[in-house]
């Protein structure tokens, strides 16, 4: 959570506040350092009450939360950001209950009335405990993937001296020569694109494949490293990392691919070169940058994303982190995980971020590192360590379990309906999991 509401605000609210309201003390809370202190609540139920906070209408949350007037301004002027205008770059939300707790006079009995409502509105998925479910889906090495809206896996491979992409519906399509090694994504439509590195042009190549045919599109150009994500309703990003001549910084440029096959780029700011950097997709549409500190030399902790208004101003920790693998679930209210041996967990606090949480687990290697959000506010990482594969997990109340889930590699991605989908390859062996 960015912002908190202005003391205008803060005053208009008590002013509109009945006498006869049940209602909070402006600094009473319901956590204790975060954490739930004399309240039972499952993190099904802490993802339901941060929908309706984050998504009800006011008159909602006056009359059928009934919360009083005092904690819906607040709530609202929240939601609105400094600019007290929604549908704007300062927009935010709240991703933990402990974000919550820190509107002025929503405490004890606005938890328990946010509580109350979500079970009287059926809105708690009580679902039992989920796992993995795996699947083979293809063999062959050098895996690149994406997932499509509906969940379907497409996935660009090698295997017997040739270039292949699997489609989401399973079909298996050979690739002409020039297509090596592509990047993949798959738009809203369930349309699979693949992006083929021109390095000695430093551009890529652009294609959509229409049953077995390819239809080739404007290259991107000046992009000579490109990382490629599309979101769960299938908008399509591309970052383009560009050297620069005297090798101190890299240039990142923002291409938004369209279905048509045509792009816009847009130049974002510079890094330096050694800068260890996560792009992610978040579960509402929107790109998303981490950076941090290479594997020699520490630098400040970065984040950014874009949202509805525009990009947010890079928010900067004056933290410096040495990072091997940087990961982050790319919503409105950034969590960042950082691996360099051990895990650290960064969660955004105003405009910085707090101390960081360990998680003790060693990272491999040459390990890797992904993260996302799923539809019950849940974020979850997934890290190759010398323990195996962890799956991480937090929770809308702050808590944090790990779980040593195989081998192999991490991309983690969501699909239009919010499940979270694992994807990897163990040797030849292509994998796709979901998590239910």
């Amino acid at each position: 959570m960015r912002h908190l509401p202005s003391l205008a605000f803060i005053l208009a609210s008590i002013a509109a506040c009945s006498a006869q309201d049940p209602v909070d003390g402006r600094d009473d809370s319901f956590t204790t350092d975060g954490k739930l202190d004399g309240f039972t609540c499952t993190p099904a139920e802490a993802a339901a009450i941060l929908k309706v906070a984050n998504e009800a209408p006011g008159a909602t949350l006056r009359n059928d939360v009934q919360l009083a007037q005092n904690a819906v301004t607040n709530i609202l002027a929240v939601r609105a950001g400094d600019d007290e205008t929604t549908g704007t770059a300062d927009d935010a939300s709240f991703g933990t209950l402990a974000q919550l707790d820190a509107v002025p006079f929503l405490g004890p009995v606005a938890f328990q009335a946010l509580l109350d409502y979500v079970h009287a509105a059926d809105l708690v998925d009580d679902t039992a405990a989920r796992e993995w479910t795996t699947t083979t889906i293809a063999n062959g090495s050098g895996a690149r993937f994406a997932l499509a809206p509906d969940g379907g896996v497409a996935v660009s491979f090698f295997s017997n001296n040739k270039f292949y992409v699997r489609l989401p519906d399973g079909a298996l399509v050979e690739l002409p020569a020039g297509v090596s090694g592509p990047e993949v994504a798959v738009d809203g439509a369930g349309v699979v694109h693949l992006f083929s590195g021109d390095y000695t042009a430093n551009r890529h190549k652009h294609y959509t494949v229409h049953g077995t045919a390819l239809t080739q599109h404007a290259d991107l150009v000046d992009a000579k490293y490109l990382d490629v994500d599309n979101g769960p309703d299938g908008q399509i990003y591309a970052l383009s990392r560009w050297p620069s001549t005297t090798g101190d910084d890299t240039g990142l440029t923002l291409f938004t691919i369209n279905a048509n096959g045509t792009n816009t780029s847009e130049q974002l700011w510079s890094l330096a070169s050694n800068t260890q950097i996560a792009f992610n997709i978040d579960r509402d549409g929107y790109p998303a940058l981490a950076w941090g500190g290479g594997y020699l030399y520490p630098t400040a902790l970065g984040y950014a994303r874009r949202g509805p208004g525009g990009w947010t101003q890079p928010l900067v920790s004056s933290q410096t982190v040495r990072a091997s693998e940087v990961a982050t679930a790319g919503t409105a209210d950034a969590i960042m995980f950082v691996g360099y041996a051990k895990i650290r967990v960064y969660d955004q606090n105003g405009g910085t971020f707090a101390a960081p949480t360990e998680i003790n687990h060693i990272m491999s290697l040459n390990g890797s590192m992904d993260a996302q959000q799923d539809d019950q506010g849940v974020t979850h990482l997934c890290a190759t360590t010398q323990d195996g594969t962890l799956h991480v997990q937090i929770d809308a109340t702050g808590a944090i379990s790990e779980t040593v889930i195989g081998t192999g590699g991490c991309q983690l991605a969501v699909d239009a309906s919010g499940k979270l989908h694992r994807l990897w390859s163990v040797g030849s062996v292509i994998n796709h999991a979901v998590f239910e």
